[in-house]
């Protein structure tokens, strides 16, 4: 099967924490024996060809650039709330253009952000189309950004193309069972859940912790918002509860900015550059800290740390997209104070810290394995293809028409009734 993948923006396939989701589900499809390729649309001279390169090398295909993106801007976001125009606009963008040049040619059309959603959902007419709804734009800090139908009525325009691909039945998967709840208080759809597929990287035996001192590891990429204000939030109100002279700190950043010297600065802190990848982290450290605030991400960069062989504490928005037991696979709390105590807890039992360190190794390897993932990836492919053929055959209703929405919304309420449950 040819598969032409669609992102808006290039990730960054040389973080140590190994490729990012779009690129590793991507390399997923390639392995099990399809052709992959990906089309950004964004140029990519210069410095990006670099990356351009290492992420061709991690999907196993070609990655270009969208053509006439050197003239006409990658993405609609800044039309966003000029609703009519980025509708139209959707249609035109150099990846709309290249994505309509090459569905001819291709049988599935594979999206990974709101840019590609946009250029997926104008050709979803003519090939499969499977969106990826991830990092998806607009979600308030705890999650919840449909607490009311005043705010779902005004969030579906400003989101047409789940809406088109949805009413149309083709794929839509999501990370996590958090974006899929998101996802069907908005539409009354439930998307398919595809894990985020980590392999399991090589580390170096971890120093042994000691009666009188523990190492704590800070992994992330300051060029996202969330890794950058739980950056400033660990060195302003998180580790003063924890460090003292018996007490470590290394940060590792992806991104190398300059700003973490000022986090280097504190207590018992140490900037590190982790050349040698997450082992060269998980060697100098006893347990990971991921103090992240914000909702709507997928559990990358924990997972790889819980592969790693490390516990890791964190928030439950650290922890969205893996489907773990607190206390178990790893620590959650929701407040900085809280935080420091799990930290303090696990370095007053070295027994309890390798026992949850074994365990979420062991949840990643039986849940987000790549050997794990592809069934469901596949099948979900699978259902977008049928889906397809149900729709070129006259079989599902296009677009949604409002009774039909009225009608799925009692229906919906009528089951959740029947099931005692309660719903706002």
């Amino acid at each position: 099967m040819r598969v032409l993948g669609l992102i808006g923006t290039l990730p960054d396939a040389t973080a140590p924490a190994g490729p990012p989701r779009a690129l590793a589900l991507l390399r997923l499809l390639a392995d099990a024996g399809h052709e992959v390729q990906l089309v950004v649309g964004e140029p990519l001279g210069g410095d990006r060809r670099i990356l351009a390169d290492a992420a061709a090398a991690a999907i196993g295909g070609p990655v270009t650039a969208a053509a006439g993106t050197e003239r006409v801007g990658p993405g609609t976001e800044a039309l966003r709330w000029a609703l009519p125009v980025r509708l139209a606009a959707e249609y035109v963008t150099p990846l709309a253009r290249t994505a309509r040049a090459l569905a001819p040619s291709v049988d599935l059309v594979f999206s990974f952000d709101d840019p590609a959603h946009g250029a997926a959902s104008a050709v979803s007419g003519d090939v499969p189309t499977l969106m990826d709804l991830v990092h998806i734009r607009g979600v308030t800090d705890d999650g919840d950004w449909a607490r009311t139908s005043r705010a779902r009525w005004t969030i579906q325009p400003h989101r047409s193309w789940e809406r088109r691909v949805l009413g149309r039945g083709f794929g839509v998967i999501a990370p996590s069972t958090q974006t899929r709840a998101r996802m069907d208080r908005l539409y009354y759809r439930r998307p398919v859940i595809v894990p985020t597929p980590v392999a399991r990287p090589a580390v170096a035996g971890a120093d042994t912790p000691t009666d009188d001192t523990f190492t704590v590891g800070w992994y992330g990429d300051t060029r996202d918002p969330g890794d950058r204000e739980g950056l400033a939030r660990l060195a302003a109100e998180l580790w003063p509860l924890v460090g003292d002279g018996a007490a470590r700190l290394l940060l590792a950043d992806a991104a190398r900015p300059a700003e973490l010297a000022a986090a280097g600065a504190l207590p018992g802190a140490e900037a590190i550059h982790p050349d040698g990848g997450i082992a060269e982290l998980t060697a100098r450290c006893t347990i990971a800290i991921r103090p992240l605030w914000r909702a709507g991400g997928d559990g990358a960069a924990t997972l790889t740390l819980m592969a790693a062989g490390l516990p890791v504490v964190g928030t439950p928005q650290a922890f969205e997209g893996i489907d773990v037991h607190p206390g178990m696979e790893g620590l959650i709390a929701d407040t900085p104070s809280r935080l420091a105590i799990a930290l303090r807890k696990l370095a007053e039992d070295p027994a309890s810290t390798r026992q949850i360190a074994g365990q979420g190794q062991q949840h990643v390897l039986r849940h987000h394995a790549p050997e794990a993932v592809t069934p469901i990836l596949e099948g979900a492919i699978e259902k977008a293809i049928t889906r397809f053929g149900d729709y070129r055959a006259g079989r599902v209703p296009t677009p949604i028409d409002p009774a039909g929405a009225k009608r799925q919304i009692e229906e919906t309420l009528k089951h959740a009734r029947a099931a005692g449950a309660h719903l706002r």
